[in-house]
């Protein structure tokens, strides 16, 4: 038990199925697994679209973030647009050309949430998703 719930944790096999199934839009567009998940992000963010609230998701360094909104810019498929209140915050607006990558990157997410989640039931999921926050919010502690 205690090796799979660090497996879990550390989300190997999570990683490996991403970019298994990832893989085709990667190679289409020519898109890192950072600037999927950087779209993905984007995409679900609303308002919370600069680069500090990515860096807020803890799933990348600040550096690797700069690199791949850089690159994801020259590619066109976000635009940097400055704050009408605070020219010093810049957001990040997905653009036109982003849309049909992210129309294939959600489809893929889903068919992949599918996959994972087969056999789950809904208070299942309920009581992992609890779990998980205590999980999330002990290591959050462990680290302050």
């Amino acid at each position: 038990m205690k090796n799979k719930m660090e497996i879990l944790l550390y989300g190997h096999l999570y990683k490996k199925i991403f970019e298994k199934y990832m893989f085709p839009i990667h190679k289409k567009y020519d898109l890192r697994q950072i600037d999927i998940e950087i779209l993905y992000l984007l995409y679900c963010s609303g308002e919370h679209n600069t680069s500090s609230d990515i860096v807020k998701s803890q799933l990348f360094t600040k550096g690797h973030i700069s690199q791949s909104v850089s690159r994801l810019e020259q590619m066109g498929f976000i635009a940097i647009v400055s704050d009408e209140n605070d020219r010093r915050c810049m957001h990040l607006r997905l653009t036109d050309k982003a849309l049909p990558v992210l129309e294939q990157i959600v489809s893929v997410r889903n068919q992949m949430y599918d996959m994972i989640f087969k056999n789950i039931t809904d208070e299942e999921k309920e009581v992992m998703n609890a779990a998980v926050n205590k999980i999330e919010s002990n290591m959050k502690e462990m680290i302050q």
